[in-house]
């Protein structure tokens, strides 16, 4: 609870966070600003290397530019200890 980690799956990047005990949320690991994936999560925000975007990792708001756009939204399904995307 209360963390995020960065999965690969479908041949791209997603950034995935437990902000409460039994919800779980995910976004594209894909910065908004130049497409670079997110390379790694600190203190629940997903870092872009790239240009130095950060987004939190619980509703995917941009926290720090250049990017300007939130990270898209992906509906999950949770079973037992795996994430489904879908």
């Amino acid at each position: 609870m209360g963390g995020a980690k960065l999965a690969k799956a479908d041949g791209t990047t997603w950034l995935v966070a437990q902000p409460t005990a039994g919800e779980f949320v995910c976004h594209s690991g894909i910065c908004t600003h130049e497409g670079c994936p997110l390379t790694q999560v600190v203190n629940d925000e997903g870092v872009c290397n790239c240009h130095g975007s950060r987004f939190d990792a619980n509703n995917g708001a941009v926290l720090q530019g250049p990017a300007t756009k939130a990270l898209p939204k992906q509906s999950i399904q949770v079973s037992g200890t795996n994430i489904i995307l879908g």
